[in-house]
């Protein structure tokens, strides 16, 4: 039987019970998982790669689009959003981040696990869309193209410059994400709610 892989964890909520009580999940699966209460904190423990980072989506404390940028930089983790908004505000929210999913508060045991699991799932099929990416920007401009490649420097990326021309695109081929030039992103193989 083959082992378990053994998943890097960590959890930005300004609420310390929230990250002991995903901490203790994870650590029962077998998992390591450490927790911040902070962006600052967060971001210093992005030094080392993660599998799944989940970050608490509200109004105070936390900066979520640094912190992904950050963990980008590295590797391309699981980004989850833990949200105790309303569903559609907290699905708009995923969209717009590039977040991978949304567990709605109260936690519990089984919401956690099932994103342990897909992770698994996605590091030993043989196709990784949080490893491995395929972007579809929408943009005419060179200048904001150049800058995009820079900060996705280790995504396979493909460049139109109309909606025309990309929806052919999307027609032939498969892409993970669509970035318009108006920066929304939308997700389409890995954006799933919890």
């Amino acid at each position: 039987m083959m082992e378990k892989p053994q998943l890097q964890i960590l959890i930005v909520d300004p609420e310390p019970l929230v990250g002991e009580l995903i901490s203790s999940f994870a650590e029962a699966d077998g998992h390591i998982a450490v927790s911040s209460q902070s962006s600052e904190e967060a971001l210093k423990k992005l030094s080392q790669s993660f599998d799944i980072i989940f970050l608490h989506r509200g109004k105070i404390g936390i900066n979520i689009e640094e912190i992904i940028k950050c963990a980008r930089t590295r590797s391309f983790p699981m980004i989850i959003l833990l949200s105790s908004q309303l569903p559609d505000q907290a699905e708009a929210d995923k969209i717009l981040i590039g977040a991978d999913g949304i567990i709605y508060k109260p936690i519990n045991l089984n919401k956690i696990t099932t994103v342990f699991d897909q992770r698994i799932s996605n590091k030993t099929s043989t196709y990784h869309p949080a490893d491995h990416p395929k972007i579809l920007i929408i943009e005419s401009d060179k200048y904001i193209l150049s800058e995009l490649n820079k900060i996705l420097n280790n995504l396979e990326i493909v460049s139109t410059a109309t909606g025309i021309k990309a929806l052919k695109k999307i027609r032939d081929e498969n892409y993970d994400i669509l970035e318009s030039h108006k920066f929304y992103i939308m997700q389409f193989s890995f954006c799933k709610a919890f």
